[in-house]
């Protein structure tokens, strides 16, 4: 008899630590939830922050160093591909592409006007370089304009059509 009891306590002992694990185990999982949906919200007010106001948030992806956000601005089909660092929720890097292809066979605009659609768009643009190459991959030699820029805040290149100095493509890497 003596060991069916140490048995029937060991059972109910089981039991109850068992049971503990089963309300435990979801309240932990509910605070891990909570500071990530916390964390998120952050990074989608950082990113706020880089994109136009009428930009909408159509992706949002998470790793477990960053935040994976992308933007579209409906009216000028731009994209914006916003990488927030979930420490810090500060945003690393912007990738904007553009409906405006970028290269052009017809050369009307100068190195001069390219700097003047940076500092348009970067009035505190310093260091810019331009660029002209040209790019035939395509079998047509598209004539593209590099500018290379820094801020107070961040370092950009961006590919700009040469016949409109519309800018296509731009890399930000924030400071």
């Amino acid at each position: 008899m003596g060991l069916d009891k140490k048995i029937a306590k060991a059972i109910v002992a089981g039991l109850v630590v068992a049971s503990s694990f089963g309300i435990v185990v979801p309240a932990m999982a509910a605070s891990a939830v909570k500071g990530t949906i916390a964390s998120k919200q952050a990074a989608i007010d950082a990113a706020a922050k880089v994109v136009p106001p009428e930009a909408v948030l159509t992706s949002a992806k998470t790793d477990d160093a960053k935040f994976d956000l992308e933007y579209l601005v409906p009216d000028t089909l731009q994209r914006y591909e916003i990488v927030v660092d979930r420490a810090t929720s500060k945003v690393q890097s912007a990738v904007i592409k553009t409906s405006n292809y970028p290269g052009s066979v017809t050369v009307s605009k100068t190195e001069a006007d390219v700097k003047g659609t940076i500092l348009a768009d970067y009035p505190d643009a310093k260091n810019i370089v331009v660029t002209k190459y040209t790019d035939d991959k395509s079998g047509t030699p598209f004539v593209i304009y590099k500018a290379t820029f820094e801020t107070a805040t961040l370092t950009g290149t961006a590919l700009l059509n040469p016949a409109t100095a519309l800018i296509g493509y731009q890399e930000l890497k924030f400071k």
